[in-house]
């Protein structure tokens, strides 16, 4: 991020530790590189976003209305792969426990 901002790492872990003020300039490149709103930036809120709550059904993820589509797609994407590793893997602990 801090190479496509053209700056140093250094001043740009100075911005994500809030040792220096943000300008709104810098604030429209972030949202720009990352293919978001500025309002997505600002009002990031992970406790919101990454919100687990139990339901009847399953775990399941809250999602702010602010959030880009393409940023859900890309979660649920990574949340799908995550399902299909999970259920490789116990399909293998099945089989090796079949072996004994």
């Amino acid at each position: 991020m801090a190479s496509e901002l053209n700056m140093s790492q250094q001043n740009y872990s100075r911005l994500e530790q809030d040792s220096t003020d943000l300008s709104y300039k810098r604030l429209e490149q972030i949202a720009e590189i990352l293919k978001v709103k500025i309002e997505d930036i600002a009002g990031f809120d992970d406790q919101v976003v990454f919100n687990n709550f139990n339901s009847s059904v399953k775990n399941q993820i809250g999602y702010s209305s602010g959030i880009s589509e393409e940023v859900k797609a890309l979660y649920d994407e990574q949340l799908l792969a995550k399902d299909k590793i999970i259920a490789l893997l116990e399909e293998k602990i099945k089989g090796l426990e079949e072996k004994k």
